[in-house]
């Protein structure tokens, strides 16, 4: 028996009233062979035809190793990547760093305090298997932007915060 491959490729974004929308850009027959290379010829191919080299922020695939030929194809293309790849670690190890011990959160919450937020908003860690996660915690970290830069210069382990620039980036992204 034969079975049939399909690729899909789908978007989400953020509209101008900050709702999350999804939608399906392309649903199309794939024969094989599902190589690395003819996977990242044709999401390249529709992703350039839809007009979103520059608008992209996640890739999201199966575990297949196929898959990891491709995003190693798609990093050359889109070098910019690498720019978003920097601050959304440096992100994800701030909340990292909050989230390892009650004496952090607690030196958190204090700074929420005294910056006049609400900590019980509570930070979002990225979770791998969750395409929105990431989405989730640059959207809470960024609301503790000035948090943790109080907390920067309340807790001298708390250094490699995003700079100025780098929350910038978090904004647009």
């Amino acid at each position: 028996m034969v079975t049939n491959g399909y690729l899909s490729l789908t978007t989400c974004y953020v509209d101008s009233k900050w709702v999350l929308q999804k939608r399906i850009l392309n649903f199309s027959k794939f024969p094989p062979p599902h190589t690395g290379v003819a996977i990242a010829d044709k999401l390249s191919g529709l992703i350039k035809s839809w007009g979103i080299e520059r608008k992209l922020f996640s890739v999201t695939l199966d575990n297949a190793s196929s898959n990891d030929v491709y995003v190693g194809l798609l990093k050359n293309q889109f070098h910019w990547l690498k720019q978003i790849d920097v601050v959304v670690e440096k992100v994800r190890e701030c909340v990292k760093y909050v989230k390892g011990s009650l004496a952090r959160k607690t030196r958190f919450s204090q700074c929420c305090s005294h910056n006049l937020l609400d900590s019980k908003k509570a930070l979002m860690q990225h979770v791998p298997t969750r395409w929105n996660s990431t989405y989730m915690m640059l959207s809470c970290a960024l609301y503790y932007r000035l948090t943790f830069s109080h907390l920067s210069l309340s807790d001298s382990n708390f250094q490699d915060f995003p700079s100025s620039d780098e929350w910038e980036r978090v904004e647009k992204m």
